[in-house]
Formats: structure tokens, sequence, C-alpha cells
């Protein structure tokens, strides 16, 4: 399961199923109102264009969730590196472009900011525009990380922690990406 908040809701991505039987999976999104008291499910969806037994990362820009890469199993961890995209205005769910690097595990991160998607892994950094379904890369970031994370705040995305590349030594440095002027600084 995934989550993303967008606007008075909350967005879920599911991929369940018994006995880790990927083919009995039910790889569905779905919304729950904030208003309500309780988490009532409100819409389940078409199921995934890929059998996601495990969702990698994802984000949230409007009314639609971006998937990205995931495991077909659980126990023999075979990687799957497609993406796709769930519309909820006509319940489907769409292949968009895969992402520009090769994925190893859970070692990149992702977040939404400004109607694109930025996709941050080692150094390097990507923007993906869904209107071109296109990646971009864009200015570097100072030090080389796998497995941190990334937020937007203050107008601008934060990307911190992680491992060094090559030791596995524990980052405590937090880096900030400003989009006007595509360049990164220390925090």
């Amino acid at each position: 399961h995934s989550c993303e908040f967008e606007g008075e809701r909350i967005m879920c991505i599911g991929v369940l199923g018994d006995n880790n039987d990927v083919d009995s999976a039910v790889q569905t999104a779905s919304e729950f109102p904030l208003r309500h008291s309780t988490f009532e499910k409100v819409s389940t969806t078409s199921k995934m264009t890929a059998k996601r037994r495990i969702l990698s990362k994802e984000a949230v820009i409007g009314k639609n969730i971006y998937c990205f890469s995931g495991r077909s199993d659980c126990r023999c961890d075979v990687q799957i590196n497609s993406c796709e995209v769930y519309c909820r205005a006509n319940d489907t769910w769409l292949p968009i472009a895969h992402l520009p690097f090769d994925v190893h595990d859970f070692d990149y991160c992702i977040c939404s900011f400004m109607g694109k998607v930025f996709a941050f892994w080692e150094h390097r950094c990507f923007s993906y525009d869904p209107e071109m379904n296109k990646w971009f890369e864009i200015s570097s970031m100072k030090e080389t990380r796998i497995y941190c994370s990334c937020a937007v705040f203050n107008g601008e995305i934060a990307v911190g922690g992680g491992q060094y590349v090559l030791t596995g030594e524990a980052l405590k440095s937090v880096e900030s990406y400003d989009h006007h002027l595509n360049e990164w600084s220390f925090f």
C-alpha cells in the first residue's frame, strides 16, 4: 500500500492478493475523503497494466496517480521498471515513459511539484512532464545519495538523508532544489 495526500482526500494505491499470488492481486487505486469521520473507501478502480505485487514509488498530480516501478513477487524480488498513471476521470490505467535510470530496489525518491514529477537517484535528477510524457534531466545534486527522501518545502524540493553510494555511510545532509534557477544548495 502507498498513499499520497491531494486536496481534501487521501489517494491510496493498493496491491493486494491472497497467498502472495500475483495473478489474484487486486491492483487498484482508492480515494478516502478527509471530511468523513471514518475512512470509508469511495472508489475502487480498474486494475493496473502491470502485475505489481509491491509498488515502489507514487506521486499525485491533480486527479491522477503516477506509479513507478515495483516488484512482481514478494519472494523473488522480480523488479518491474515500467511506470503508469491512473486517470480518475475515466477510471483507467495507462502506461507512461519509463524512469530514465536503472531501478535497483527502492533506492530513489519521487515527489510531485508544480505539475511535474521529480525523481532523484544517486546524484542525477529528473523531471517528468505529464503533458509530453517525457523525462528531462535537470541539474545534479551536490552529494551522491541513494535511499534518500524528498519533499516540497518553502517552494523548493528538499532531498535529504540516504546513504553514500560507495560506502553505505548514512548521510545527514539536506539539499534544496530551486526550480527557477535549476540549482542545488545545502540547507
